[in-house]
Parts: structure tokens; sequence; C-alpha cells
């Protein structure tokens, strides 16, 4: 599988950096607490939320993710259009239905001598 340049994220980056390695403690932290007892319950629970919260955000961040709610807001957008263009064709029909009815009752109303 080839990857792209421009596709990667920028990993070397100082948050991605400092968020990898906190996450890799948080979960060694979270194992050493769970299954040895070395670390206090508290912070293995600490620890396992900040990875899930870390790891969430990564994923939420990563192009497949972005791609994909992108993609989805372009159908949205175009289903919006569509549904505009449909009101806006039913508005200028109901206008030139109203111009029709309206002159068809001025030429009926008028006496004729």
């Amino acid at each position: 599988m080839t990857f792209l340049v421009r596709d990667m994220e920028n990993q070397f980056d100082a948050s991605h950096i400092l968020g990898h390695i906190v996450s890799f403690m948080a979960v060694v932290g979270a194992w050493l607490g769970l299954w040895v007892g070395i670390v206090p319950v508290m912070f293995a629970t600490a620890a396992s939320i900040v990875a899930l919260i870390w790891y969430s955000l990564q994923v939420y961040e990563s192009s497949t993710i972005q791609l994909w709610m992108r993609n989805r807001r372009a159908r949205k957008i175009a289903y919006l259009k569509t549904q505009m263009t449909a009101l806006e064709a039913r508005q200028v029909f109901d206008a030139s239905m109203d111009k029709a009815m309206q002159v068809r009752d001025d030429t009926t109303s008028k006496p004729s001598h």
C-alpha cells in the first residue's frame, strides 16, 4: 500500500509527539494500575480516560473521517439545494396560477354591454 505525502498528517509537531507520549504513559499506567497494583486505581482510571479522549481525537482528526464528514456535508448541501430549487419552482408556479386566476376573475366579472 502506497501512502502519499500530501495525505499524511504531520505526526512530528509538538502536540502530536506530546500527545503520543502522554497517551502511551496513560495506557501503561492503566495497565500497571489495574493488573499489578503499582499505581492507584484512580490514576489508572484517569489515565485510561485521557488515553480514550486522545485516541478519539486522533480518529476524529484522521483524513478518513474528515473526508467522510466533508462528503456528508456536501451531500446534505446538494440535497438542500434541490429542495430550495423545488420550493422556488413551486413559488413561481403558484404565483403564475394566482395571476391567471386573477385575470380570469377580472374577465368574468366585467359586465358585457
